[in-house]
Formats: structure tokens, sequence, C-alpha cells
């Protein structure tokens, strides 16, 4: 057996070194094996060193070698994040406690609602009289259904025996006679200034963002934060009513033909003006003061006599 193996091996060994196979390469001078060596560790740095880029990218650190943690601006993003977080699910409990009948899903939706309508919420201004009316309008509309938002609310919080939050700095030898007086009047200058707000204020508001306040947001246990928490909930109220409602009035045929035949009236006055000539500047500001009111309260007032029956029956469901 062992000389059967050395005769296949003798086999393979003249096999690779016969004239067929490839020439062995001639083995390198001192001065070509630095430069092969050389070359190689320069590739293995060069990997190295992308490794090493990798890392610093996913990694950083500082001079010294110290891990890098954020930034200044990325920490109080990440501040900010997880107060408007805490303030939406402080709301969010607060809807299921008054039963609202909103969810997160629900003011989600109502957010993206808000998103579609906002553009038509522009200043009540310029020469298209079309936006110009849409635009009052809405602010209008925007505007009483705030009244009814908060007043669902004080409603549902009367009817589950909650109080509004004491203001802050009350005399601890107040009688209740004067705790109760100042709470009213703690609650009414928060409903004013709920129903102050803007649009978008108040859509941020019902997802449990205030902006002005960054990361600042009042400690859970203050009566400022307890405030909010209701005006958020006032807030989902309000957007809610809102949509219905110019969901409802955008396909409304009697409101669009009272509303042609306002503009039509306003039409025929302007082209009598401009058929006879503009005596004064007075008649000029005579004319535009006329449109103003057309686009400000004859069209706004229009289109809340309508909402109005239909608000108020929702609004107390």
């Amino acid at each position: 057996m062992s000389n059967f193996l050395t005769t296949v091996s003798q086999f393979f060994e003249s096999f690779l070194h016969s004239e067929g196979s490839p020439p062995k390469s001639p083995p390198l001078s001192p001065e070509q094996q630095l430069e092969q060596t050389a070359s190689e560790l320069g590739q293995s740095l060069g990997a190295l060193n992308d490794l090493a880029r990798s890392l610093q990218a996913r990694f950083p650190t500082t001079a010294d070698g110290r891990p890098v943690g954020p930034s200044k601006a990325e920490l109080e993003q990440q501040a900010i994040a997880e107060r408007q977080e805490r303030m939406r699910r402080a709301i969010l409990k607060a809807h299921q406690q008054l039963g609202t009948g909103l969810d997160a899903e629900a003011l989600q939706a109502l957010d993206q609602g808000m998103e579609e309508i906002e553009p038509h919420l522009g200043a009540c201004v310029g020469e298209d009289i079309s936006k110009r009316v849409t635009s009052c309008s809405l602010h209008r509309l925007f505007r009483e259904v705030g009244v009814l938002a908060w007043d669902r609310l004080v409603e549902l919080m009367d009817s589950r025996g909650l109080t509004w939050p004491a203001p802050s700095g009350m005399s601890p030898s107040a009688t209740p006679e004067e705790v109760a007086a100042a709470i009213e009047r703690n609650r009414t200058v928060d409903g004013q200034t709920f129903l102050d707000k803007s649009p978008e204020q108040i859509r941020q508001l019902m997802l449990g963002v205030v902006k002005v306040w960054r990361s600042a947001y009042p400690s859970e246990d203050t009566g400022l934060w307890a405030e909010t928490v209701w005006q958020g909930v006032a807030a989902g109220l309000r957007v809610q009513l809102f949509e219905k409602a110019a969901r409802a009035l955008e396909q409304d045929k009697e409101l669009v033909r009272a509303i042609q035949e306002l503009l039509e009236s306003e039409l025929k006055a302007t082209r009598d003006v401009l058929s006879r000539g503009l005596k004064s500047s007075e008649e000029l500001n005579e004319v535009l003061a006329s449109t103003d009111r057309l686009c400000r309260q004859q069209v706004p007032d229009l289109v809340w006599e309508l909402a109005r029956p239909f608000l108020l029956e929702t609004s107390t469901r």
C-alpha cells in the first residue's frame, strides 16, 4: 500500500511540473517583496480607515476618544416631544373620562380634515371675492363653534361633578364662596382665551401641542396643566363641530343660492357706480366698504344662520 501511495504522489508531482502546467513565477527580489508587502499593508490600512469612518458616523467620539452624546438641539427636541406626548395622553384620558367619543384615531382624522380646510382659512382680505367670502365665513363659523364646544365641555364636566382648577395663589383662608367665585372667574378667562385661539393653535392643542411652551410644559400636578388638558378636550370638540358644519354647508344648495343672490346684488350696485362714474373718493370708499360688509358680515351671518340649528343639535348629543 505504501508503494502505491508513493507512486501516486510521484505521478501528481510530475504532472504539476510538466511542460503543460503554468511555469512557476520567479522568486521576488527583496525590493519587490518590500513593495508588495507595502501595497498589501496600504490596502489593509485603507480598509481599516473605512471601517473607522463608518464607526465614527455611527458612534461619534470627541478628540480624546470619548463618546459624543446628542446635541443640545437634539436633546431639546426630544424633551419637547416627550412633554407633548404626555399632554396628548392626558387629553385622551380626559376625553374618555367625559365620554366625548373622541379617541386617538378620531383626533388624528380630525387633524387630517383640518389640514384640508386650513388653506381656505387665510386672511379675510384681498381682491378675490370668492376666496375672501370663504375665508371670512369659515373664520366666523370657527368662532361660533368654539362657543358651542366650550359650553359642551362645561356641561360634561358639571354632569360628572368635575370642577375647573382654582387659580394659583388662592389664600388658604378663603371661604368656599370665595373659592367658587375665583374658579368661575378662572374658567371664564380660560374660556375667552380658548375662543381667541387661531384654527392652527386649536388644531395643535387638541393633540397636546402648545408651541410657545417648547419643552417648558407645566408640572402635571399644577392647575395650569389641568386647565390645558380641559382646553385640549374642548379643542377636539371644536374641530369636530367645525368640520361637520363645513362639510354639510359645502353641499347646501340653499346656501349657495343665497350667497349667489348677495353677490349679484353687490355686483349690480358696483357696476351702476362704475357706469355713471365716481364723483369723489368718498363714493369710492362707500363702494369698498359695501363689499367689505358683504364679505365680513352679510355672507358670514348667512352661513351661521343656516349652520346654527344643525350645530346646536349636534353639540348636545
